[in-house]
């Protein structure tokens, strides 16, 4: 027997067990009910598709044993791809404020972090379903082009594109729950996924060159130069630290990791010149290193910063 009314600690985390379960089977069945959703995995299948038959249609090398992998298709549906993730996310995950639903889930007992976290988990179902049907069409179309990726690189790739369709499905399912106007979450969102993306092909392209010092062949034989437009010292240092904090950075690095590795892959690796191709591929990998926990952590930390705003939120 309990005094003076007090519950259990067991029923009090049976309660917040089942709030959790049926809020969160609320989300899902709504995300279920919703036309943009199933139009999304259909345009998910239809990226695969095309990166997968484009990125394919090339001619047969020189020996005839591999076709030649177009990238380019895969960069283009896996953008298309992002956007509609965090279109949707905001349009879905952000009805239940724009309708003013949030309320009755407060009134009968359900925490606000309780809703807010189911909210985020519907969204990162929904994102891990997309990613899946995207990557998922591509790699049946790719896989015999295996042999041009001499290591993991492409499925390092496909990995970190996962990841980052995760993130952008978590940050804006944290913008939509904190926004009662969708339209408005909507543009931010996609304000938001531009940003990242031109900030990350900046930063790439300030850091794409490897090396502070050239060779220069001559007739007179050969000279050192500096390597025009290279960022060196506290500079590159901040660029690299920004690149690993933006998921779209991370993107590049791996995206000209794979693309080198597919431009020497037919070279001998045994040949001391050769090799020398290799270790500049190998340069974009050690970029790489941690990535995923960088990820990880964009979207924690986006998710955290929404929580602590929709705490402060004024429902009545």
């Amino acid at each position: 027997m309990q005094a003076n009314g007090a519950i259990p600690l067991l029923d009090l985390i049976e309660r917040k067990k089942n709030t959790m379960h049926n809020v969160l089977c609320a989300a899902i069945i709504k995300w279920l009910h919703s036309p943009l959703t199933w139009l999304s995995f259909l345009l998910s299948a239809a990226c695969g598709l095309s990166a997968g038959c484009l990125g394919m249609a090339g001619v047969p090398d020189y020996a005839g044993a591999a076709r030649y992998f177009e990238p380019l298709p895969l960069h283009a549906a896996f953008a298309v791809q992002l956007l509609c993730i965090a279109a949707v996310t905001s349009l879905t995950a952000g009805l239940e404020c724009a309708e003013g639903s949030v309320r009755n889930y407060l009134s009968v007992g359900c925490s606000r972090a309780v809703f807010y976290l189911s909210q985020i988990t519907a969204a990162l179902l929904y994102a891990a379903v997309s990613a899946a049907l995207m990557l998922g069409v591509f790699a049946a179309f790719t896989v015999s082009a295996l042999d041009i990726f001499p290591d993991r690189g492409y499925w390092l790739l496909l990995g970190l594109m996962a990841g980052i369709l995760l993130a952008a499905a978590a940050s804006a399912a944290a913008l939509a729950v904190n926004s009662a106007v969708q339209v408005r979450t909507l543009l931010l969102t996609i304000a938001g996924c531009f940003v990242l993306a031109v900030s990350g092909l900046i930063g790439f392209w300030a850091l794409h060159e490897r090396e502070p010092y050239q060779l220069r062949f001559d007739g007179s034989g050969v000279s050192l130069h500096h390597t025009p437009g290279y960022v060196s010292g506290a500079k590159r240092s901040l660029l690299l630290c920004l690149q690993a904090l933006n998921p779209v950075g991370q993107y590049c690095f791996c995206a000209q990791y794979l693309e080198t590795r597919r431009i020497y892959a037919e070279f001998n690796p045994d040949d001391a010149e050769q090799r020398i191709l290799f270790d500049a591929a190998d340069s974009y990998r050690a970029e790489l290193d941690g990535s995923a926990a960088c990820i990880a952590g964009f979207a924690v930390l986006c998710g955290l910063a929404g929580y602590l705003h929709f705490e402060r939120r004024d429902l009545t």
